[in-house]
């Protein structure tokens, strides 16, 4: 190619062209991933759903919410153990962190179960230090977010500061005792997931004042 009248440098070099052709596909690239890992333009949408009735088998915990992490790989542990590889993990937060101290914050991280499985298997939960909570059949401000597994910890984090600012906008933000979040097992076992639901139960779900 010839370089046009005033260049000084080499930019029009075939060389590089192509260097500046790669940069630009990885900026590209990144900025496609940003997009998907922040919902791909995704608004965050509540509808009423019926997730129960539930019960919650889990480890309870108090103290920051940001230190949830290891609980959650403890509660896949014992998932696995028990072979409830197909259930959903869940965590059941008592206290809004806006309102209570982060040292005081309880929650429920837990295995989402049918009461029957519950019932059926509560030699075993009880066994391994489980405690149960029960949820009954009622509609909750559910939001939905999609969680691509090669985007797993960075969908997770945007679904966490997307869904909760929303669910403080929303009319019936001032009812609310508490909030669950279900992570449903992705296809093909192991501890992925690919969805996670934030509800948000109704006035009368007697789980905790806290909120």
């Amino acid at each position: 190619h010839e370089r046009p009248p005033g260049m000084s440098f080499p930019l029009w070099d075939g060389a590089h062209c192509t260097t500046a052709a790669f940069a630009a596909a990885a900026v590209a690239g990144v900025a496609v991933v940003l997009w998907l890992g922040f919902g791909g333009g995704r608004r965050v949408r509540f509808t009423n759903q019926c997730l129960g009735p539930m019960s919650l088998a889990g480890l309870d915990h108090t103290g920051p919410y940001a230190s949830l992490g290891q609980v959650f790989h403890k509660v896949a542990k014992l998932r696995k153990d028990l072979s409830l590889e197909e259930m959903p993990l869940a965590g059941l937060y008592y206290d809004d962190p806006a309102k209570t101290p982060a040292e005081r914050c309880r929650a429920l991280v837990a295995l989402a179960l049918p009461p029957e499985v519950a019932k059926l298997r509560a030699a075993e939960i009880a066994t391994r230090g489980l405690r149960v909570q029960s949820l009954p059949d009622v509609e909750y401000h559910v939001a939905t977010w999609p969680l691509p597994r090669v985007l797993f910890a960075l969908s997770m984090m945007v679904a966490i500061i997307r869904i909760y600012p929303a669910a403080k906008r929303a009319p019936w933000a001032s009812t609310v005792c508490c909030a669950l979040e279900l992570y449903r097992p992705a296809p093909g076992g192991g501890d992925a997931c690919d969805q996670l639901r934030g509800g948000f139960p109704p006035p009368g779900v007697e789980v905790s004042k806290g909120w």
